[in-house]
């Protein structure tokens, strides 16, 4: 099986991608944690430095898309609930067994005195912003390989479209299905980009249910200056050839570009055998690219 969230995740599955567009950007992070150190050194709470540290994490994981959007009133109480389940189950400064009161209500105190400063939440959502491409870019390339790889893949409640729970009973909040149907109508990419993209795989795996089930898989060697920013692989089984291919290790381009890299950054770099497009051609407007042969 592959999953990308359950009913047990501690972080959705576009909140991990998010966190792991900040390996290629260390020094804005690093920037900015700074930033918001300061602001939180101004509440006043005793705070030990790791637990500030994975609540400004989960904040900028979790944290509304759009810059300029207010925070849903459920949000507070949603990181809130993480904070005390992370607090717990770290076992290191309170527990279940033994909950420190005391300090869970100062990390209570330090959330909130967050929150309710505009400096605080203006850059977040500024940082969030500026980030979203190879964020999203990330959770589309994670999607694409949970329906391509071997393996049977599964879709957890809700994440069809973009996951920004936290750990449950985040995670298992009532899931708008009249939303999803309504996008699913419309053909709506821009909001539902993931979502269409499952519909697309799933036909595929529908269609040609023997490639997916007993196809081979082989991957295929890139070539050219880019080559470490690409994976991928192709599947075959009665004449059916799958070929996929996906952007990896481009956080830092996407965000210096707040868009998909330019043709002439990938120069002339392809796949092996040169019965695929080039990479500038694969990658003009997508991070992925899928194409199903017989």
């Amino acid at each position: 099986m592959l999953a990308t969230a359950t009913h047990d995740h501690k972080r959705g599955e576009d909140v991990r991608a998010r966190l792991a567009v900040l390996s290629a950007v260390p020094r804005l992070w690093e920037e900015a944690v700074g930033r918001w150190s300061r602001m939180a050194d101004e509440c006043g709470a005793d705070i030990h430095p790791a637990d500030r540290y994975q609540l400004f994490q989960t904040l900028f994981g979790a944290w509304p898309a759009s810059a300029d959007q207010a925070l849903p009133e459920d949000f507070p109480g949603r990181v809130s609930g993480w904070l005390e389940k992370s607090l717990r189950e770290a076992r290191l400064r309170s527990s279940w067994e033994q909950p420190e009161a005391g300090y869970e209500a100062d990390a209570r105190k330090l959330l909130h005195h967050l929150l309710a400063k505009p400096e605080f939440t203006r850059d977040m959502g500024a940082f969030v912003a500026r980030l979203l491409p190879a964020a999203r870019a990330d959770s589309l390339v994670q999607t694409v390989l949970k329906f391509t790889l071997p393996g049977v893949p599964d879709i957890y409640r809700g994440s069809e479209l973009e996951d920004l729970s936290l750990v449950d009973p985040d995670n298992r909040r009532p899931v708008d299905y009249a939303r999803r149907l309504r996008l699913l109508d419309e053909g709506d990419v821009a909001e539902g980009e993931k979502m269409v993209l499952i519909q697309r795989l799933l036909r595929y795996r529908k269609d040609h249910p023997d490639l997916f089930a007993l196809g081979s898989y082989r991957p295929l060697c890139p070539a050219g200056p880019r080559a470490e920013h690409i994976f991928a692989f192709e599947r075959r089984h009665a004449g059916v050839r799958l070929c996929c291919a996906v952007m990896i290790r481009c956080g830092r381009i996407l965000t210096e570009q707040g868009t998909l890299p330019p043709a002439q950054w990938w120069s002339d770099s392809r796949l092996e055998g040169k019965v695929d497009p080039m990479a500038a051609e694969m990658f003009a407007s997508t991070p992925y690219f899928i194409n199903l042969s017989e």
